[in-house]
């Protein structure tokens, strides 16, 4: 156990240096485009890669996570699972193909026919890919994954901060996705140096695999949908101006916070899989995990969500100032994104695909409902406040799910949550009461977040110490 939890850390420590470097250049590649494109172009992005995300249904055909479930069948079901995923990818290729002058229709916005048409032909080009990351993932080689990640989203980053200096305007997001699935490939058969081969396509096979997958293609449909889906219901009721400042804000949330779901998706869904029969290992990772979530990501978003307005003025000198309340509202919910990723991870270990879909469907239906609400009655900064809720909301709802499908203790995770949480409002309430005492009596001479989040700091610190000494101990342990 002492060397599983050893080769846990040490593969988390990995993804999130990889990922975090990776995102590093995605942050630094909004700042560029944030002053060569416009709103315009963003909000075109957001409707033609959330329209092109119903292609998630198909991508694959789910066969990714069963091939990386039944890893030591590898050699056996590669070949044919190729095979399928190029089939559900080509499939996906043509139904978004047809769909693209529809969609372009509906929207009134003639750009979206080229740029979903081109998205989905870089769907059946990245089969292969998939493939090649699934062994990889399978023999546990997480720093060449790491690698291979950081270095894709390098390059899709950079050649669209080169595309947007060259004026190619709303087409600088969509030539780089292309870009990036062939030197994926590329990368990606250097390290694992064969192509499965041989295993023909059996109609035997397909029901065999078919009868899993289709819970994990209805689940990347969710998933898909809970990343993009608000922005084409937000596009229904709003003009792409607004839905490009939507856009940009939850996507610099989305820049930071999936460094972390990110690295616990990739890295806790194999290593969980190992210890799936074993419930008492499976119950402590999980807790600890929850644990050390609340202890960071929280009062971590709480000093994003205070800073944000500086940094986004500082950055981009005013130009993105409408942007500023969406990004105090979604960073909020870091937490929950990760607590998320976590809870699918553990559905995902215990090969519980039906629970998995349920859970990420309600999710995402409720998401979009509510999105399209209050587009509906208000406006996108309503949108922003009501979202930053309702994934509180639904985490907790969650994680009392998850629990209790997967044989965990349900009183636990909500104990790993809550006090931190609690500790980190108390701790924003008092710091930010002192601050505005201090700012009256002009005792300082610096901006008032940064007086704001150092007193946080410090008193979240204090009362953590204090009140949570055990769990802190027990964590370090």
């Amino acid at each position: 156990m002492k060397n599983k939890k050893n080769k846990t850390i040490l593969a988390l420590l990995w993804m999130f240096l990889s990922t975090g470097l990776g995102k590093l250049s995605s942050l630094i590649a909004q700042v560029v485009l944030g002053w060569f494109l416009t709103k315009d172009d963003f909000g075109l992005y957001a409707l033609a890669i959330s329209l092109s995300s119903s292609a998630a249904l198909l991508r694959n055909g789910g066969t990714q996570q069963i091939l990386i479930q039944r890893g030591e069948e590898y050699k056996t079901l590669a070949p044919a699972i190729t095979k399928l995923s190029f089939l559900f990818n080509s499939i996906s290729w043509l139904l978004l193909t047809i769909a693209a002058p529809f969609a372009a229709k509906l929207y009134k916005q003639e750009e979206l026919s080229l740029m979903i048409s081109m998205i989905a032909i870089s769907i059946p080009f990245s089969t292969i890919n998939n493939i090649f990351r699934a062994k990889l993932l399978i023999d546990h080689n997480f720093k060449l994954v790491s690698f291979v990640d950081m270095s894709s989203g390098v390059v899709r980053q950079g050649s669209t901060v080169v595309f947007a200096i060259l004026k190619f305007g709303y087409m600088s997001f969509i030539w780089p996705i292309l870009i990036e699935v062939f030197f994926t490939a590329a990368i990606s058969f250097y390290f694992v140096k064969e192509i499965p081969k041989g295993s023909a396509l059996t109609w035997l096979f397909f029901k065999d695999i078919f009868k899993e997958s289709k819970w994990i293609m209805l689940g990347s449909l969710a998933i898909a949908l809970g990343y993009s889906g608000q922005y084409f219901v937000i596009g229904l009721f709003e003009d792409t101006t607004s839905l490009g400042i939507y856009f940009f804000g939850f996507q610099l949330v989305t820049s930071v916070s999936v460094i972390f779901t990110y690295a616990i998706e990739t890295v806790f869904f194999p290593l969980l899989s190992s210890l799936k029969n074993n419930i008492k290992d499976l119950n402590e990772s999980y807790n600890n995990t929850l644990l050390s979530i609340s202890m960071t990501a929280i009062p971590i978003s709480i000093i994003g969500c205070i800073m944000s307005e500086e940094i986004i003025n500082l950055v981009w000198q005013n130009k993105w100032n409408d942007a500023v309340p969406i990004v105090q509202s979604l960073i909020l919910t870091i937490p929950a994104l990760m607590t998320i990723a976590i809870n699918r991870s553990v559905l995902e270990a215990k090969g519980l695909w039906g629970q998995r879909l349920l859970t990420l469907g309600l999710y995402v239906i409720f998401d979009m409902l509510i999105a399209g609400i209050l587009a509906w009655f208000g406006d996108i900064y309503l949108i922003a406040a009501g979202t930053c809720i309702y994934r509180f909301f639904s985490t907790m709802v969650q994680c009392i799910h998850v629990s209790l499908h997967a044989g965990i203790s349900i009183r636990k995770p909500i104990n790993s949550i809550m006090p931190s949480a609690f500790i980190a409002g108390i701790s924003y309430m008092l710091s930010d009461a002192i601050t505005m005492q201090l700012m009256n009596n002009n005792y300082f001479l610096v901006k008032e977040p940064y007086i704001t989040s150092l007193f946080f700091i410090l008193f979240f610190i204090i009362l953590q110490i204090s009140l949570e000494k055990k769990q802190i101990i027990k964590l370090i342990k």
